[in-house]
């Protein structure tokens, strides 16, 4: 039984994997991914400064969406964990709801996607092509990108949910519990699903051009800046951080994105064991985690932020140390 034909009309769990297992990891996940999202968000906005950057309009949306992503997994791991799909009490307003956020977290991957391609062509102008940057990437052209990014999400992924003017429910995955976009059997759905593909796949492109682009040119910079006396050690020192940063970027996004692809594709056609199912599931909301992380390192106002942060607490740290130390030492000598 392939997911064209897989549709469960009880939208309960069949218990095939372990629930609670599951919908504690994909909890978990969803907990750091939010306090990750909204940490980074509010130092982005608390930066005012940096509101007009056309960086911080993409940055923002990114955030949001990566936000969406994390609502949409802790309430699937509630469901997980009951095993049973739990917003609404009749089979419509289940029916309802599920295909609602089969809806929204289709929409939402295609929007963060695509803000990702936003963000890598933007570093790219800003990096590589800085003149023509300035003219370009304004705010208010950033902001009108943003929405046509998210409109023309919206607009693509409610294809599916109608075929021949009746409106069509989106599946809950009986097997790992959770809510997914349907398909028929029709010609029409095959067409669809692989022209959705065939445009993540050159979103994908787009942002694997520029992110490589990007870090040769980076990489061919420092190298002639290493060349001029007394520079070498230090531009060594920042283009092996280069190779670091982008190494986990690329690393993180294989790690998301692959499984979800390869695994989608033939979900669609053959029955995946639930334990693949799962494991592309959790490999997919690790994006949530990394995502923030790996792009804050790109912006210097979230950086300094976090290491005066850090450097008080590690300082908090140090001096209850040193005062738990001084304290005993005294209680010795008496």
């Amino acid at each position: 039984m392939s997911l064209l034909e897989l549709n469960s009309t009880t939208f309960t769990a069949t218990g095939e994997v372990n629930g609670p297992a599951f919908a504690a990891a994909f909890a978990i996940e969803g907990l750091i991914g939010l306090i990750a999202n909204i940490t980074v968000l509010a130092i982005t906005l608390y930066q005012r400064k940096s509101w007009k950057q056309s960086s911080t309009v993409f940055f923002t949306s990114f955030l949001l969406a990566n936000i969406i992503t994390v609502m949409y997994m802790l309430v699937s791991s509630i469901s997980i964990g009951a095993g049973e799909w739990i917003i609404g009490s009749t089979f419509e307003e289940k029916r309802a709801t599920c295909t609602f956020t089969a809806y929204v977290i289709w929409l939402d991957s295609m929007a963060l996607t695509m803000t990702i391609a936003a963000i890598s062509f933007d570093r790219f102008l800003f990096i590589v092509k800085p003149h023509r940057h300035k003219y370009l990437m304004k705010s208010w052209i950033a902001l009108i990108v943003t929405i046509s990014l998210w409109v023309l999400s919206a607009v693509v992924n409610i294809a599916p949910f109608y075929s021949h003017d009746e409106y069509k429910a989106g599946i809950y995955d009986s097997q790992i519990g959770i809510c997914l976009k349907s398909f028929s059997d029709s010609y029409l759905d095959y067409i669809y699903f692989f022209l959705d593909i065939l445009f993540l796949l050159i979103i994908d492109f787009i942002i694997l051009v520029t992110s490589l682009w990007t870090f040769c040119f980076t990489c061919r910079f420092m190298q002639t800046q290493s060349e001029m006396p007394g520079n070498n050690s230090v531009y060594v020192s920042k283009k092996w951080r280069l190779f670091g940063i982008f190494g986990t970027m690329l690393l993180a996004y294989i790690i998301a994105v692959i499984p979800a692809y390869i695994f989608g594709v033939i979900s669609i056609f053959y029955t995946l064991p639930p334990a693949v199912n799962v494991t592309a599931a959790l490999a997919y909301g690790s994006i949530v985690i990394s995502n923030p992380i790996i792009q804050s390192y790109f912006r210097p106002d979230i950086k300094i932020v976090l290491t005066a942060i850090i450097k008080k607490i590690k300082l908090k740290v140090t001096r209850r140390y040193q005062n738990t130390t001084q304290t005993d030492a005294n209680m010795e000598l008496e």
